[in-house]
């Protein structure tokens, strides 16, 4: 008497590696939204951080401010950026 098979092993294991594929596919989905939402809300609190700094200071008046008709002089390092931003060819800067 001889026996007909048909399907098996296989197709079972087949289905169940698709299955399984589908859920690590799914979980690292899930894996990569939380840590994204992670990483935003970590960038927001900095965010947040910074600004009431900057708040702070701008409240508590520090920083630069210039009179109407202050002069400021320039040190060297600004008249060496002019001259090389003119161009001017004879101009040699001795410190003495």
């Amino acid at each position: 008497m001889k026996i007909n098979h048909s399907g098996g092993f296989l197709p079972i294991l087949f289905a169940a590696l698709g299955a399984i594929g589908a859920l690590a596919g799914g979980s690292a989905a899930i894996a990569n939204a939380v840590k994204t939402l992670q990483h935003q809300s970590a960038e927001e609190a900095e965010m947040k951080r910074h600004n009431v700094e900057m708040e702070k200071i701008a409240k508590a008046g520090s920083g630069l401010k210039k009179k109407k008709d202050q002069i400021l002089p320039l040190s060297n390092i600004d008249i060496e950026r002019l001259v090389r931003d003119i161009k001017i060819k004879s101009f040699s800067f001795h410190e003495g």
